[in-house]
């Protein structure tokens, strides 16, 4: 799928319309072993889309195959000759993609290890009836832009923390961190966000839709000075483009300048 700064290979689309083979090819460092770059495709890239703006994915055959939406491109694992080697091919390219003859793709991604990683190679083939410039270019963006953001999914988390001192108890604070997730979104100015579950008794499981964009929360773990939270949907369809989510939120007990009680609490987000 096209990003907003590719809309200039559009032009291709009308510049040329010759048909013949398409390859191309797109090598990229991976901070992780082969093995573990290899289970990161096929959970980031595969079934989960690969971070593209606007696209889902549905997973049939026990992952096997799968339908990216909204073009309804229909693909396939294939069998390889290397274990370090992930294969795959077209099944049925679907209306958007009627330039690719039918049976003609085929992909071959491949880990080999380096000093301080992986170095993946994805490699794609395949033959068009007309506007083979264009789809060359289509390919190299999306692939080249699947690539990266698996680069940086399989990289260390990034931690940001934020401490600040509140007044009453960390029970107490606990409590009113919780109550914000109803009223508002903790002080931002946004309309009122959709319950989707009121979780359990400590509010575990709490989940709610904040609208515009869609951005879906859940608590995760609630204790009595502490909890956890997670995002289920980041991606560039929510407004929210990180592949991952997760924030841990601890109240403790504090003095105050003038010997009052306070709570200490330390916001950390990953």
């Amino acid at each position: 799928m096209l990003l907003s700064r590719d809309w200039p290979l559009l032009g291709l689309l009308f510049a040329r319309t010759s048909a013949g083979s398409v390859e191309v090819r797109v090598a990229t460092q991976l901070a992780v072993p082969p093995a573990d770059a290899r289970a990161a495709w096929l959970d980031y890239a595969w079934a989960r889309g690969g971070g593209l703006p606007g696209t889902a994915t549905l997973l049939e055959d026990g992952g096997q195959s799968r339908t990216l939406l909204p073009v309804f491109l229909k693909e396939r694992l294939v069998a390889t000759q290397a274990e370090s080697e992930i294969g795959y091919s077209v099944t049925d390219a679907g209306p958007a993609l009627a330039d690719v003859v039918p049976g003609s793709h085929s992909a071959v991604v491949s880990f080999s290890p380096r000093r301080d990683g992986t170095e993946m190679v994805w490699e794609v083939e395949f033959e068009t009836r007309a506007r083979r410039d264009f789809w060359a270019a289509f390919t190299r963006t999306s692939v080249g832009e699947v690539s990266s953001n698996l680069a940086s999914f399989v990289q260390p988390e990034r931690e940001f923390t934020l401490s600040a001192r509140l007044v009453g108890s960390p029970e107490a604070a606990v409590g009113a961190w919780l109550q914000c997730l109803d009223d508002g979104d903790l002080g931002v100015p946004m309309p009122p966000p959709v319950v989707v579950s009121r979780g359990d008794e400590s509010r575990a499981g709490y989940e709610r839709l904040i609208l515009p964009p869609g951005l879906r929360e859940r608590v995760t773990r609630v204790e009595r000075t502490a909890l956890e939270y997670t995002v289920l949907n980041p991606a560039w369809r929510t407004c929210y483009p990180a592949h991952t989510h997760r924030g841990e939120v601890a109240f403790a007990p504090c003095e105050d300048a003038g010997g009052g009680a306070c709570t200490r609490m330390v916001w950390r987000v990953c």
